[in-house]
């Protein structure tokens, strides 16, 4: 790494320190030097200090990074969309860009990318996005090359989070699949950081011209993510469309003046400033605010809105619709022990962990009560069999898998829909009927029972906020427990 190359990972790193140090000496450049002026010329003054730190920090990164220096602090991979907001850069293959990217999720987990664009290129993940902005190979959009084509929609988990092309669970579903002698084709239809309604709108937009025969959705995580980033639910509604920016570096409602990429100084400063005084006090897990929007309905219902219309959708294309129940590191009948060994080999803290398990349990209430409209396919079970080291493995943080827990997800996703009828029906029998039910009396009753929490979660909630409140009033300053930028799902 050269000097130029420390001192922007530097400036990158401490921004707004940096930005807010220049501000201030700004300021009193004017105070000493230019007292009396009218206010315009104070704003011109200022406007034009802005403009010189945007030259110098372009300057500096365009020396550190080359020409291609703005994938040093945006996502490449990701770019904003008119109709979801943001999605994958189409016609992308990691390894072919000759110049340096820093998206996380296209180097193995634990990798810092490197500065140096040979050892940059190297350490890339077999990472490709096809013409129509899906994970992987090229597919037909106008007819299928198997008896039948099954759709995997979901976030970062299911697009495939530091792994390989061939190493994320439908890609290796399809393998498992056809070793059994069904000839299916497997798409992976996931992108980092999408919740329902994102979903929702390619089901709707793309996926049921696509011939697609099933859609499997895993969903849940990103909803109580996307509730709670956006200032603890104050900021959130239901069905809302953020880009890039908005939606994985500022979380913020859509804001073209926060979230524009146009004045780099401008956006980072802001992004600066969101994390340090809104992000981190309110996301912390030892925040008993944090914990309250587990108590809300809001974001559940919907999430159930979301997932009902991709219901009346598949009944009227006649498509096989699947949830799937996907486990966590930390469980909530976690043994004392298995909890701390969790704890002390990866970044969960103890709320951390509390905080996870009962989310996670949250998601498999609701999936239980949706049934009836949507089938859901349980695989948590095949994770028990696996003993507390042996579980980690499975694991690259709490939420994302390795190859081989994507593999073991794979397995127990094949196994559940080789046994399932509808899915026997529609591969042997070329059934046309979709297996949801979007009758007024199953919505009803399941929108009923989503209106309401469960009692014994509510209690866990509750008694961790009391905890938490107690803590808080002992000490001055809680330290904060966030790993990272989007923790739980990016």
């Amino acid at each position: 790494m050269t000097i130029i190359q420390s001192l922007a990972r530097i400036l990158i790193k401490h921004y707004g320190k940096f930005f807010s140090a220049f501000l201030l000496l700004a300021v009193c450049f004017l105070i000493i030097w230019h007292r009396d002026k009218p206010t315009h010329f104070y704003l011109i003054f200022l406007a034009v200090a802005i403009v010189i730190w945007e030259f110098i920090l372009r300057a500096v990164l365009r020396l550190a990074y080359g020409k291609n220096y703005r994938f040093a602090v945006l996502n490449y991979f990701l770019v904003d969309d008119p109709v979801y907001g943001n999605a994958f850069r189409k016609n992308t293959k990691a390894r072919d860009l000759d110049f340096l990217v820093f998206d996380k999720t296209v180097f193995p987990v634990g990798h810092a990318p490197e500065p140096n664009l040979s050892s940059n290129q190297a350490s890339r993940n077999i990472f490709s996005v096809n013409s129509l902005g899906y994970r992987g190979e090229e597919f037909a959009p106008s007819q299928t090359k198997a008896k039948l084509r099954i759709f995997c929609t979901g976030g970062s988990a299911t697009a495939g989070y530091c792994v390989n092309d061939q190493d994320t669970w439908p890609a290796q579903l399809q393998i498992y699949l056809k070793k059994r002698g069904y000839n299916v084709e497997v798409i992976n239809a996931g992108v980092d950081g999408w919740y329902s309604y994102q979903e929702l709108l390619r089901f709707n937009e793309e996926i049921v011209n696509y011939h697609a025969d099933i859609l499997l959705i895993h969903q849940g995580w990103n909803e109580e993510f996307e509730y709670s980033s956006l200032f603890l639910g104050k900021k959130w509604r239901p069905k809302m469309i953020q880009n890039v920016r908005e939606q994985n570096n500022l979380y913020c409602p859509p804001n073209k003046l926060l979230s524009s990429a146009f004045f780099l100084s401008i956006y980072l400063a802001f992004k600066a400033a969101l994390k340090a005084w809104v992000f981190i006090p309110n996301m912390r897990f030892t925040n008993p605010k944090r914990w309250q929007t587990l108590l809300s309905n809001k974001y559940i219902l919907a999430w159930f809105d979301n997932l009902f219309a991709m219901a009346r959708l598949a009944a009227t294309n006649n498509i096989l619709v699947y949830t799937v129940n996907y486990p966590a590191l930390p469980a909530l009948n976690d043994a004392e022990q298995d909890r701390e060994f969790y704890i002390n080999n990866s970044r969960l803290s103890e709320e951390y962990a509390n905080y996870q398990a009962i989310s996670q349990k949250r998601i498999k209430r609701t999936l239980a009560v949706i049934k009836s409209i949507i089938p859901c396919l349980d695989v948590e079970d095949e994770f028990n069999n696996y003993n507390t080291r042996e579980r980690l493995g499975l694991f690259i943080d709490e939420l994302h898998m390795s190859a081989q827990g994507y593999g073991l997800l794979a397995q127990a996703i094949g196994k559940k829909l080789i046994s399932d009828k509808a899915f026997q029906d529609r591969y042997v029998n070329d059934s046309q009927i979709s297996n949801v039910d979007v009758s007024p009396a199953e919505v009803c009753a399941a929108k009923a029972a989503l209106n309401h929490n469960s009692t014994y979660l509510e209690r866990l909630v509750k008694e961790q906020i009391a905890k938490l409140s107690k803590k808080m009033m002992n000490v001055a300053r809680v330290n904060s427990d966030i790993p990272e930028d989007r923790y739980t799902t990016y």
